[in-house]
């Protein structure tokens, strides 16, 4: 089964173990509409969708299998009402789900930055990756008032509160960014090799294979 990315995640032909927490996610959708009505189903439906992302697009199993476990606990968590008796624990779901966004923007905007990497210093194309990542989250945040406001006044906002995860979703943001510059530079040390150089040629001028 080919996928539609520039490198596709493990491999799309067969299931494996992590697929489990995709199972678990999509079981949790009418769970958490038996819990906290219709919009928290949506939240777990985006969750479901963001953990397909992972599949096809990620660094690979582990990281596959982590980020699935932050996503379905952000949205678990929101569904049974965890956050307004743990106080500090939104912020610290939020900066964890923005590292596993940023590092899903990085896989998404890959290929048009490894045409242009010659053009693209590492540092700025960290900074695009950060700027992508909290855009993302102030999307969120956004409808998060919507829903608010026109939906259910039980979805918390505020100003203190939109503040508090627009900033961890800035650390989140830094944070994948980091990961996402080591992962680049083990492909540049890989690429500087004979096998690697010749690869990266192909995957550069869009020839490159997909599994």
């Amino acid at each position: 089964m080919s996928t539609p990315g520039k490198r596709p995640g493990p491999a799309q032909d067969r299931w494996y173990a992590a697929d489990a927490g995709r199972l678990l996610g999509a079981l949790l959708v009418p769970a958490s509409w038996l819990v906290a009505g219709w919009p928290a189903a949506a939240a777990m439906l985006l969750v479901c969708g963001g953990q397909w992302l992972l599949r096809w697009y990620l660094l690979g199993r582990p990281a596959d299998a982590v980020g699935q476990l932050v996503l379905l606990a952000a949205g678990w968590f929101s569904a049974v009402g965890l956050y307004h008796q743990v106080s500090w624990l939104d912020a610290v779901m939020h900066a964890l789900a923005s590292l596993v966004v940023a590092l899903l923007v990085a896989e998404l905007l890959g290929p048009m930055l490894l045409r242009a990497e010659l053009l693209v210093p590492r540092g700025l194309r960290a900074v695009v990756l950060v700027g992508a990542t909290v855009t993302l989250g102030v999307v969120w945040e956004l409808g998060e008032w919507l829903g608010h406001t026109y939906i259910t006044p039980e979805i918390g906002v505020g100003y203190e509160d939109t503040i508090g995860d627009l900033a961890a979703n800035f650390i989140g943001a830094v944070l994948g960014a980091a990961v996402r510059s080591r992962h680049t530079r083990q492909g540049d040390a890989y690429r500087s090799s004979g096998n690697g150089r010749r690869r990266y040629s192909a995957m550069a001028s869009g020839h490159g294979s997909r599994r």
